[in-house]
């Protein structure tokens, strides 16, 4: 899982830089010592601007996939809601994912992503000289993206829960009307009504079965590129904590700049994910409603 090249390429640097600085403090002057950490520290930025541009097209990626199964699968599900609960809460249902993939790509490719991107410069810029000036900023952009995640699910979920608690009480009050006016019909109107129960009660089956099955493939598709995001925030971890004692402290404070990012990325994709996978939960346990009343 650790990226055995990007570390040695990092200690490389790393090891370059505290030889040119214990070098240059015993036979130069300070400015020499200053040119060859500014040196290493731009070769060292390169490194982390490809891991950041990898991280980023491979977050990129993933939500543009998120965003394409799931218009797929809301279909058959939105058609299996129908049989269970009615046409209108499986509109709704529906109209709620849409709203969810295009709030969810827009908050990530709009507003998530380019603010990642601008705290990544900021600390970089942060640790180029040894007092710290935008670290104040640094930390408030960062609780800004975690208050916008946090916000978004839970907004989406409360819609979602209100939503829930309202449709299939009306779908199932429809269908009951339905229900008790079949059962009334002389001679076969019990027939009709146990018929009913099971063809509901399938249907039921196969709705949470789908819904059971679109939760797994979501969570088959974002496995691969969360190893790989996890992959090189490990990796600068056991780098930073392996030249932390022979390098300076600008060397491993830069390097948070993609361990934070990372883990920023990270916590969009399983919020994304999370979001997914509750709406669902929700909404197969609301609509089997008339299952169980009948």
């Amino acid at each position: 899982m650790i990226q055995k090249d990007l570390i040695r390429e990092i200690l490389l640097i790393a090891f370059t830089a505290a030889i040119f600085k214990n070098l240059s403090d015993s036979f130069f002057q300070q400015s020499t010592a200053n040119s060859a950490f500014y040196i290493t520290y731009v070769i060292l930025c390169g490194v982390m601007v490809h891991s950041f541009f990898y991280l980023n097209k491979t977050v990129t990626q993933l939500v543009t996939l998120m965003a394409d199964y799931m218009k797929g699968m809301i279909m058959a599900y939105s058609l299996a809601v129908v049989s269970t609960s009615g046409i209108t809460t499986s509109t709704t249902v529906y109209e709620f994912y849409l709203l969810l993939i295009y709030a969810m790509t827009t908050l990530t490719n709009v507003v998530l992503l380019p603010m990642i991107k601008i705290l990544f410069v900021l600390k970089i810029i942060n640790h180029i000289s040894k007092e710290e000036h935008f670290s104040r900023l640094c930390k408030t952009l960062e609780g800004v993206i975690k208050f916008l995640l946090k916000g978004f699910l839970s907004v989406l979920l409360g819609v979602q829960l209100i939503q829930s608690m309202i449709l299939p009480a009306v779908d199932s009050m429809k269908n009951t009307v339905l229900q008790k006016g079949m059962s009334a019909i002389p001679g076969i109107g019990s027939g009709l009504n146990s018929a009913m129960t099971m063809v509901i009660g399938s249907a039921v089956v196969i709705k949470n079965s789908i819904g059971a099955v679109g939760i797994l493939v979501l969570i088959v598709i974002i496995v691969p590129p969360v190893i790989e995001i996890t992959a090189v925030v490990l990796t600068y971890l056991l780098a930073g904590i392996m030249i932390q004692p022979i390098s300076d402290k600008r060397i491993t404070g830069a390097m948070d700049a993609v361990i934070q990012s990372g883990k920023l990325m990270l916590s969009m994709i399983f919020t994304m994910a999370l979001l997914f996978i509750l709406s669902v939960a929700l909404i197969a346990f609301s609509t089997n409603v008339n299952y169980y009343a009948g």
